[in-house]
């Protein structure tokens, strides 16, 4: 499983991509999107460091050290509360956020009319793509 020293990349479009994920979101769904995220990345022609946060309060941390990095796009990877904690990490700063609803219940994720996660590594490619996509778009 990638883990927070996982090298960190440009991406050739000049984004500057992060993942911070919570591998128990979801009862675990999570995990499993976590483990497809390096090869899906790659296929979407994408890629940058897998953050797994650990205890409550460490998505927020990670999502500020990306940001301190350089990240430029930040992506949680997880329910509501990671969603909420990487949100905190952002706000104040010109970095771009968004999610991979792998929560029990997304609710946020519902309220900003994200379509539900296609299953398997070529899909989270796809969704990777339409996200990058839509951050240049704003």
């Amino acid at each position: 499983m990638p883990t927070a020293s996982s090298p960190q990349f440009s991406d050739a479009r000049s984004h500057q991509l992060a993942f911070v994920a919570n591998p128990v979101a979801g009862h675990g769904r999570a995990r499993a999107i976590i483990d497809d995220l390096a090869l899906a990345s790659g296929a979407a022609g994408l890629s940058g460091p897998i953050h797994v946060s650990r205890y409550p309060g460490h998505a927020t941390a990670l999502a500020r050290q990306s940001v301190e990095s350089g990240a430029t796009l930040v992506v949680a990877v997880g329910g509501d509360g990671t969603a909420g904690e990487v949100a905190e990490a952002l706000v104040g700063t010109d970095a771009t956020m968004g999610i991979i609803a792998a929560g029990g219940g997304n609710d946020l994720a519902r309220v900003f009319g994200l379509s539900p996660l296609r299953s398997g590594p070529l899909a989270l490619a796809q969704n990777l793509r339409e996200l990058v996509e839509a951050d240049r778009k704003s």
